[in-house]
C-alpha cells in the first residue's frame, strides 16, 4: 500500500473517530506483515479473528473451567451437601425477591417436568392398576 493511499486511510479513520491502530493492536494475527507489508484480514462468514482480551478469555476458561458434565455435577452435589435445608430454604427464597419472573420460570418447567414424569411411570404400571386410578384412557 503506497504512502498516500496509508495517509488517506488514516484521515478517513480519524475523521471516523475511529483508531485503526489501536484497533489492529487488539488483534494478534494483524500484528503479522505479509511481503513487508501490514497483514489485511477480510472477515467472512465462515471465521472471525479474535482480539486478544477473547482469546486470553477463551485460554482460561479451556485450561481453568472446561470440564465434564459429570465433574460439574459432582461439585454441585458437594456444595449442596455441605449446607443445611434451612440455608438452602433462605437461598431459595432470596433468589425469588431478586428474580420473580427466572424463579416463576423455572417453577412452571419444574412442574412440567415433574408431571411429565409422573405421567410416564403411571404408563408403565400395570393394566389393572393403571385404568383403577384412571391413569389411562
Amino acid at each position: 500500500m503506497s504512502g498516500t493511499v496509508q495517509a488517506q486511510r488514516r484521515e478517513t479513520a480519524a475523521a471516523a473517530g475511529l483508531d485503526v491502530e489501536r484497533v489492529r493492536a487488539e488483534f494478534p494475527i494483524l500484528g503479522r506483515t505479509v511481503g513487508g507489508r501490514p497483514l489485511i484480514y477480510l472477515d467472512s462468514a465462515a471465521t472471525a479473528q479474535k482480539p486478544a482480551v477473547v482469546l486470553e478469555a477463551m485460554d482460561a476458561f479451556y485450561r481453568e473451567s472446561y470440564a465434564s458434565v459429570a465433574r460439574g455435577v459432582t461439585s454441585a452435589s458437594e456444595m449442596l451437601r455441605q449446607r443445611s435445608v434451612t440455608d438452602l430454604t433462605a437461598d431459595l427464597r432470596d433468589l425469588a425477591r431478586r428474580h420473580p419472573g427466572a424463579f416463576m420460570a423455572a417453577a412452571a418447567v419444574a412442574g412440567f417436568a415433574a408431571a411429565r414424569f409422573l405421567r410416564s411411570s403411571a404408563s408403565r404400571r400395570s393394566g389393572a392398576e393403571a385404568q383403577e386410578r384412571g391413569y389411562r384412557s
